[in-house]
């Protein structure tokens, strides 16, 4: 007797969730992040005994250890790294005018209505007074 293939049984739990605002997908109270290219569609998740695995198409798009604990959160930073701005030049320079970010000689920050008002400081007494 001929032993059965094992590829012809999968056990696994199909879903298809909808891929969140945040590149997220939840299974089971779970959530698991998928490419950022995918947000507001929908794909079909695998959910086995020991990883998930996610689908667009007939193409993987994520693989995931599963989460047991309920509202458990598994990310992956590459998922998010196509979001991030295609002219990275023009977001570093955005950066450095921040007002965290300024160095000296560089225009005070402003708002519509003009410039920002100047921080309060405190002065505190000196010790032994």
């Amino acid at each position: 007797m001929a032993a059965l293939p094992v590829d012809e049984f999968d056990i696994a739990l199909t879903t298809t969730p909808r891929v969140d605002r945040y590149a997220r997908i939840t299974v089971r109270q779970a959530l698991y992040s998928v490419p950022a290219r995918l947000i507001e569609q929908t794909v079909r998740a695998k959910l086995g005994a020991e990883e998930l695995v996610v689908l667009h198409g007939s193409s993987e798009v994520a693989r995931h250890p599963r989460l047991t604990t309920k509202g458990g959160q598994h990310l992956v930073l590459d998922h998010y790294l196509e979001a991030w701005p295609a002219n990275r030049a023009r977001y570093v320079a955005r950066r450095r005018w921040s007002t965290h970010g300024r160095r000296a000689g560089s225009p005070p920050p402003t708002t519509r209505s003009g410039p920002l008002p100047a921080p309060n400081t405190v002065t505190r007494p000196a010790r032994g007074c």
